[in-house]
């Protein structure tokens, strides 16, 4: 069977061809009074990253100043970005008054003479004060800070909501959201340093269809916190059950019926001396069921019965820690917005995936974070980000993200489902079950005309075809539909079907728009640790992943492969610079870096990446597991591993690839070490 290599991509080996002068987009001449202005420009090269020259890092070069001519020491940003991202974010808000930004490109190093472009025009914006300021004493309560927002949100013009620095508790009541927006434009809300603990889980912010919206300098946190944790005291594994003390701190198993029917649990340790990791070795999760308080005039004992096989709880130990955390309420809903800003909230428990958007352009995370307090075992209960269906990606920086439930962060496009096909060029498509915000908006998908659609059959792992987009009709008749006409004829082997949210199908026809996978993705100088899954879950085109700190992880640092509802295949992604320590220990097949398609074997779905410049000091197992990928370079990485007697995988591992080459490591270490070379 022939191997198709899903890429679309209009790319060339990398070459001292250039595009053009690079031309600044936005902001040019406007008058904002939003203080994080996303700069785009036209981009210089359009080239392969895994076939650029050794010591060749082409950069775009970024500098703002509230002075013309640039003079030096003026520069209010001067940073490199990196080529395949046209983009940037300041990490933190501009001050009000006029100012001047440049860019040019540069691919010093790349060849034997500096190709280095002139610098673009020079383009100005100006942020001025918002037109009216809310203010929100410490004393207020839950519902005079909601009208407080709301008065806010509603005016017809830019506004702010000051909150008065202090601690406040608050009591939601019946309410689910703190800081609730829909349809609002330039609106910053500042906790300048506000500290709330909520005494009921609630969504701390949703923003839908808003624009130019910021959330700054807050801490959220929940008393009782939206999980539970047995210390484990006893094992019967003929009986398959568990006795536990309830971990100081935490909440009782009969307080909630969360804890009592949620149903899995993962397991932690504190082999570590930094903090408690999910324990090496294990099943991601253990299922549990019948939940029974034991006498005891000690402690706080439960007894509990598993539904996991016989092998795996018999790795299970005294002292070890069960963690029930059940899906309650998300921390952050992001939906269809443009260019909203997170910064400086952090948060110290979170009641399900934490922040999470869908259709959510240009989102921006800056030196946010889920934090682990002492005593803890979660920051943050389920995912710590999930980000589907944008066109143009989330920027995460400066952050710190400590012990999420899964994931720490997954970005991908999502998922849709071919309702009927009504001739031979044209489809009526409708959104599957997890794409909540198009379901909720009359079930516009985001398809624009020129989209690419790809249309994936996830039971055989192909690619069945893929088309552009023509027309776009959305239609209501009470199905809430989208009618497509696209520039060829429907393939074979379609199937059709709605993909629903509960039991997945896979003989359903998977379809993803490939100019929604959250495209432009950068992640960079970020914390990661404690996760009890993947450090970042990757899908899309054009990914810069630099600078990052991974340690102590369930799953590997960066993976790429689609899931059932996430995809679909990861394309031009740079990783660099990052320091990846002692990941992927948990019983499941990854390593630090892990490329695959779901099922394997088939298509070459990803491609193009290179890693360079990377340290890795984890083990067993490879370093670099890749599969059904094409055109990868890996150079420059320092690599500590377990020695070859005792771990005898390959540190690049391959199957079913194309081009793929190692080379250039600067150094691969070998250590008998316990950590390195057992789970």
């Amino acid at each position: 069977m022939e191997r198709k290599v899903i890429t679309l991509l209009s790319l060339v080996v990398y070459s001292s061809v250039s595009l053009g002068q690079v031309i600044p987009l936005t902001p040019v001449g406007i008058q904002t009074s939003h203080p994080w202005p996303h700069f785009t420009w036209s981009p210089e090269d359009d080239l392969l990253v895994s076939q650029r020259p050794n010591s060749c890092q082409p950069k775009y070069i970024i500098e703002v100043s509230k002075d013309r001519t640039f003079s030096p020491g003026k520069n209010v940003i001067t940073d490199k970005v990196d080529s395949v991202i046209h983009r940037y974010v300041p990490v933190d808000s501009l001050q009000t008054g006029t100012y001047f930004w440049r860019v040019k490109y540069t691919n010093d190093g790349c060849f034997d003479t500096t190709s280095s472009k002139a610098w673009s025009s020079v383009s100005s914006f100006v942020i001025v004060p918002p037109e009216k300021t809310c203010m929100s004493a410490l004393t207020a309560t839950y519902a005079q800070i909601l009208e407080t927002i709301a008065e806010c949100a509603s005016f017809q013009g830019s506004a702010q909501v000051l909150f008065e620095e202090g601690n406040r508790t608050l009591n939601p009541g019946i309410e689910t959201t703190f800081i609730s927006l829909s349809n609002v434009t330039d609106l910053v809300i500042d906790g300048q340093g506000s500290n709330i603990i909520f005494l009921s889980y609630v969504t701390f912010v949703t923003c839908d269809n808003c624009t130019r919206v910021a959330i700054t300098n807050f801490t959220f946190d929940f008393n009782p916190v939206p999980y539970t944790a047995l210390r484990i005291s006893a094992v019967n594994e003929a009986m398959r059950t568990i006795e536990g003390v309830l971990e100081p701190g935490h909440p009782l198993l009969e307080s909630s019926s969360h804890f009592l029917t949620y149903g899995i649990a993962e397991i932690m340790s504190e082999w570590s001396q930094t903090a408690p990791r999910t324990k090496r070795g294990l099943p991601e999760v253990y299922a549990y069921e019948n939940v029974t308080r034991m006498p005891s005039t000690q402690h706080t004992k439960y007894s509990l019965d598993l539904k996991s096989d016989a092998t795996d709880i018999a790795l299970l130990a005294i002292g070890d820690v069960f963690v029930i955390d059940p899906r309650i309420e998300p921390g952050f809903l992001i939906y269809g917005s443009d260019e909203v800003v997170l910064h400086q909230v952090h948060v110290y428990a979170c009641s399900n995936e934490c922040f999470t958007s869908q259709h959510a352009e240009k989102l921006s995370i800056l030196k946010c974070g889920t934090v682990l307090l002492p005593g803890r075992y979660l920051a943050a209960n389920n995912g710590g980000h999930n980000h589907h269906g944008a066109a143009v990606g989330q920027w995460v920086e400066g952050g710190v993200w400590e012990n999420a439930g899964d994931d720490t962060i997954h970005v991908s496009g999502i998922v849709k489902s071919v309702l009927q096909v009504v001739s031979n060029t044209s489809l009526r498509l409708a959104s599957s079950g997890p794409d909540v915000y198009a379901h909720n908006h009359y079930n516009d998908l985001g398809i624009r005309v020129g989209d690419l659609l790809q249309f994936y059959s996830h039971k055989k792992g192909v690619l069945l075809f893929q088309r552009k987009v023509v027309t776009v009709t959305l239609q209501d008749e009470g199905k809430k539909t989208t009618l497509v006409e696209l520039d060829g004829v429907i393939g074979s082997g379609l199937v059709t079907g709605i993909i629903s949210g509960g039991r997945f199908n896979g003989s359903v026809t998977q379809v993803f728009n490939f100019n929604r996978t959250s495209n432009q993705f950068v992640f960079r100088n970020n914390h990661v640790s404690g996760g009890r899954r993947v450090g970042v879950l990757y899908k899309g085109f054009r990914s810069w992943i630099e600078g990052n700190i991974f340690t102590g992880l369930g799953g590997g640092a960066v993976e790429s492969w689609n899931a059932p509802y996430e995809g679909l295949c990861g394309h031009s992604i740079v990783i660099r610079n990052n320091s990846v320590h002692d990941v992927q220990q948990l019983q499941r097949v990854a390593a630090p870096i892990w490329a695959s398609a779901m099922p394997s074997g088939n298509d070459l779905c990803h491609s193009d990446v290179l890693i360079e410049n990377n340290t890795f000091d984890s083990g067993p197992g490879s370093t670099f597991l890749l599969s059904d990928i094409v055109n990868v370079t890996i150079r420059g990485n320092d690599i500590v591993r377990c020695v070859s007697s005792l771990d005898p995988t390959k540190v690049l591992d391959t199957t079913n690839t194309k081009d793929v080459n190692m080379f250039n490591n600067n150094n691969i270490e070998y250590k008998n070490e316990s950590r390195l070379c057992e789970k």
